[in-house]
C-alpha cells in the first residue's frame, strides 16, 4: 500500500484541481498536461476519474443561471447587491466544505465550524426576507411577466458588488 504524506496529497490535490480549472479555460487536455508540465496520462486519468466534462458543463450551467439573474436585476442596485451577497455566501459556504472535507483545513472547535455555517445561513435567510426563498423573480418563461422584488427596506448589503467582483480568491 502506498503512504503518501498528507502534504504531498494536498499538493497533488491542489495540481489536480488547477488542472480541471485550465481545463475548463481551454477545454484541452493535452494543453492542460503541457502548460502545467504534468504527464499526460495522469491529465486523461484525473479527467476521466472526476468526470471533468460533465462537472465543466455543470459550472457552465450555472454561470448562466447567475447572469441570467443578474441581468434581471437591471438598474436596481440593491437588489443586485443582495444577489451578489447571496452567490458569495453560497461560494464561501462551498469553499469551507471543500476544505474540510479535503482535509486542508481544520477548525479549532466544531462550535467554530457550526457557528461559520450558522452565521452564512442566518445571513442568507436575513436577506431572503425570512426565509421565505425569493429574492429574485422567477424566469419569464415559468410564470409570466418579471416583476421586480424590492429587498426589506430595513435591510442593507454589507458590503458593495465592487468588493466582491475585485475580490479574489487565492489559488
Amino acid at each position: 500500500m502506498d503512504e503518501k504524506s498528507p502534504k504531498r496529497n494536498i499538493k497533488n490535490a491542489e495540481l489536480k484541481e488547477r488542472s480541471f480549472q485550465l481545463f475548463c479555460r481551454i477545454d484541452n487536455l493535452a494543453e492542460v498536461s503541457r502548460q502545467l508540465s504534468i504527464s499526460r496520462n495522469l491529465v486523461y486519468a484525473w479527467s476521466r476519474q472526476d468526470n471533468w466534462k460533465d462537472r465543466r458543463l455543470q459550472i457552465k450551467n450555472r454561470l448562466k443561471v447567475h447572469t441570467e439573474q443578474l441581468q434581471r436585476t437591471g438598474d436596481n442596485k440593491v437588489l443586485r447587491a443582495f444577489l451578489v451577497e447571496l452567490q458569495f455566501l453560497d461560494h464561501l459556504q462551498g469553499i469551507v466544505s471543500d476544505e474540510l472535507v479535503s482535509g486542508r483545513i481544520r477548525p479549532k472547535s466544531w462550535r467554530d465550524l457550526l457557528m461559520t455555517q450558522k452565521f452564512i445561513n442566518d445571513r442568507k435567510e436575513k436577506i431572503l426576507d425570512g426565509g421565505n426563498g425569493r429574492l429574485i423573480p422567477p424566469c419569464p418563461e415559468a410564470e409570466g411577466e418579471v416583476r421586480e422584488i424590492s429587498p426589506p427596506e430595513d435591510m442593507t448589503p454589507t458590503f458593495d458588488e465592487e468588493e466582491i467582483l475585485s475580490a479574489r480568491v487565492d489559488e
